[in-house]
């Protein structure tokens, strides 16, 4: 779909030619279409169906129809201008629908991956092996179903293992460290710093179950 008020352009694959049919049409609530579909499309203006007889078939009628030049074929053109405004809105709908369901299966996947992973310290380039996509892309789509970043993520992961042997074990603190992928003593101690504001030391004295 197109805002022919603006420049535009296209190309056609020299080797692949494009089969072009276009309706070019204005109203009262085309604009309103064209911000709805741009909105749900990405605000991309292109969108790719399965079936294109129906589209084909739609557009055939209209500029049929437009061959006639009275208020009856008008109104009729109308009808169909509008069938196929709502088709097109619906079918940019239900592709939404279906890329979110994508979307959410592979961060539920990755979470999953994240959780009994996240000690190890190459979780990022394992992340890409084993859900085989780029980890850019991963972290947007991570960010927009947590409100947290795969980085963050790992690191609250990480802290929560360590603040869990601190309390419940009596693994010496360059054991804790390794164990939850923080590293070594002083990345652990740099972290509770930043985190709780005491040394991993103080907060075992505090938290830990088998001193008191």
């Amino acid at each position: 779909m197109i805002d022919c008020t603006e420049h535009y352009e296209h190309i056609s694959d020299e080797k692949d030619a494009w089969e072009l049919a276009w309706v070019h049409f204005n109203g009262h609530a085309a604009r309103g279409y064209y911000d709805l579909f741009l909105k749900n499309n990405g605000r991309e203006n292109i969108f790719r169906v399965r079936d294109t007889e129906q589209w084909n078939n739609l557009l055939e009628q209209i500029l049929e129809v437009q061959k006639d030049r009275n208020p009856q074929a008008e109104l009729y053109c109308g009808e169909l201008l509008l069938r196929l405004m709502n088709q097109i809105i619906s079918c940019v709908f239900s592709v939404a629908d279906v890329e979110n369901e994508e979307e959410k299966q592979v961060v539920c996947r990755l979470r999953e991956f994240l959780n009994g992973q996240y000690a190890s310290s190459d979780i990022l380039q394992r992340i890409e092996a084993e859900l085989k996509a780029d980890i850019h892309s991963l972290s947007l789509k991570f960010a927009r179903q947590y409100g947290i970043s795969i980085e963050e993520y790992i690191n609250n992961r990480r802290l929560n293992a360590a603040k869990e042997l601190l309390r419940f074990s009596i693994k010496p603190v360059e054991e804790v460290a390794s164990e939850a992928g923080i590293g070594d003593r002083a990345a652990l101690q740099q972290m509770f710093r930043k985190n709780e504001g005491m040394t991993a030391e103080e907060y075992r004295a505090k938290w830990a179950q088998w001193i008191r």
